[in-house]
């Protein structure tokens, strides 16, 4: 009876960790369409071209929703098409 407490202690550590640390490690799999429905709408004010402005609210987007990888890859893509931005 004495080991239940810590037992339970680790288990509930272990299962709140696991499901953050599965989110980042399947970044892969994201959403099928990366649009509004999945990401919610995102209008942030930037000095880039008015061409980049859907793409780069798109990676705002998934930077609020947790999915760091994608955020960076779409950034990067920002900027191979506005540099200046």
């Amino acid at each position: 009876m004495k080991h239940t407490l810590p037992l339970a202690a680790v288990a509930l550590v272990y299962l709140s960790c696991g499901n953050a640390l599965a989110h980042e490690s399947n970044e892969g799999d994201l959403p099928a369409p990366l649009g509004e429905a999945a990401l919610g709408s995102v209008d942030f004010t930037n000095s880039c071209s008015t061409s980049v402005k859907p793409l780069f609210n798109q990676g705002i987007a998934l930077l609020h929703s947790f999915w760091f990888a994608a955020a960076i890859k779409t950034f990067d893509e920002v900027l191979i098409e506005d540099p200046k931005c």
